[in-house]
């Protein structure tokens, strides 16, 4: 290595200096004109003297690195993987003839890299950013040097031993990472992968993947694939054919692993993918079933008019009325025979206080006609008429709730509805005791 310096002898001077008293008899600037002192040329091994200028007298000498001084020492350390990746750069240009690299080892000395026993991609290629060349070697384990420590040094064929940089430690928990999804139609599968091994700013060393594929109903947490599922190689594309024919649930594990170059184990990562939902283009017509449903009524009468003719007449009238009105309704109309509550033929409109529904009748008789009908949806209404303002008995109001408890279910095959039209005074419509 060529070492440069300049010296500067002191300004002239027209007046004649003092003498001065010296403990040296020989100025430190002298140094300069002769050898190195011993520490300066030690160090020569690792730096080139760059030329610089003297103003008056004496001046600092400034190292640079030597283009093959390892430069930018990293230990990473990989917690997912179990792996170090340790890395370096220098300024010469790949593939950095004459120059080896060593590695320091547990018991303190330099071995020479293999980069063919590196566990992934490592060597030394051109560095990504332009600049120089840079280094990968991935070893096992959680490789680490105390403070301070130099782990690479270079050894060149002219210039010996070049020690590299104090390492940067870092310890990371993940530096594999990836997406799968199925593509339009199911019929390809992608894996967008992450790696940090294999390119990170500027160091670019791809490692080779395999991935499997496997069907599953729950979610994929395990780091072991099952026992029948075998891997294949990942190609370039990123892209392969799931296995055919797809499963009626359409969810899937896809895991995937870095290859290792010793064989020996890698991690494996897991992810869930569902198939896409397949989409076509058509036309149906639907014509729906219309239905007319019919209408059942039945009349109950529970008047209290002491006039028979005055009872005569409102009865008819209230039959005459119902019967227009219902029949208006355009569909079928079915009546149910009329039910008086009050008195008895001699005198049809009287009311009793032991007066009841026959509510076992009366749900029977409307059961029996609704399974005459074809149509599925049936309504009854039940139309109750009481001109007296006096609150129903108990006894009474029990038997109307008989009988919509009867058709709390409808009849096997049919839907109907029960309706109550109560035509009373408002004594008579609420249900409190009498």
């Amino acid at each position: 290595m060529v070492l440069a310096w300049v010296f500067a002898p002191p300004a002239l001077s027209t007046t004649r200096p003092k003498p001065v008293q010296r403990r040296h008899p020989q100025p430190p600037c002298q140094q300069a004109t002769g050898q190195l002192p011993a520490r300066a040329r030690r160090s020569a091994a690792r730096f080139a003297l760059i030329p610089i200028l003297l103003v008056a007298g004496c001046g600092p000498l400034n190292f640079v690195p030597s283009p093959y001084t390892p430069q930018h020492v990293e230990l990473i350390y990989s917690a997912q993987e179990h792996i170090t990746v340790v890395r370096w750069r220098v300024d010469a240009a790949a593939p950095v003839d004459q120059t080896h690299f060593e590695l320091l080892d547990s018991s303190g000395r330099y071995s020479p890299i293999d980069f063919s026993q590196s566990v992934f991609a490592g060597g030394v290629i051109p560095c990504t950013d332009g600049a120089g060349s840079c280094a990968q070697y991935v070893v096992r384990g959680n490789y680490s040097v105390g403070r301070g420590v130099r782990p690479v040094q270079a050894v060149h064929d002219v210039y010996g031993v070049l020690p590299g940089g104090v390492a940067a430690t870092e310890s990371v928990p993940k530096t594999i990472s990836f997406k799968s999804f199925f593509h339009s139609g199911n019929d390809m599968v992608t894996l967008n992968i992450t790696d940090v091994v294999a390119e990170q700013r500027p160091y670019k060393f791809p490692r080779p993947f395999e991935r499997a594929m496997w069907a599953t109903a729950g979610l994929c947490v395990s780091d072991v694939a099952p026992a029948d599922v075998s891997f294949s190689p990942l190609d370039a594309t990123s892209g392969f054919a799931p296995p055919q024919p797809l499963t009626p649930e359409g969810t899937y594990c896809v895991g995937t692993r870095p290859v290792p170059a010793d064989q020996g184990d890698s991690a494996l990562i897991e992810t869930r993918i569902a198939t896409v939902p397949e989409v076509v283009t058509g036309t149906k017509t639907l014509i729906p079933t219309v239905e007319r449903s019919p209408v059942i009524y039945q009349i109950i009468l529970d008047l209290e008019i002491p006039v028979p003719d005055r009872c005569t007449e409102a009865v008819q009238k209230i039959e005459d009325l119902v019967q227009r009105y219902m029949g208006d309704t355009g569909v079928a109309v079915h009546k149910l025979p009329t039910i008086n509550l009050s008195g008895d033929p001699s005198s049809p409109c009287a009311q009793t206080s032991e007066r009841i529904l026959k509510s076992v009748e009366v749900a029977q008789s409307m059961k029996q006609l609704i399974t005459t009908l074809p149509e599925v949806h049936q309504q009854i209404h039940l139309m109750y008429f009481n001109n007296l303002d006096a609150p129903l008995p108990s006894a009474l109001r029990n038997s109307f709730e008989d009988v919509f408890n009867a058709f709390a279910v409808s009849p096997p095959g049919y839907e109907v509805k029960l309706f109550s039209w109560l035509f009373s005074p408002l004594s008579a419509a609420v249900l409190t005791t009498p």
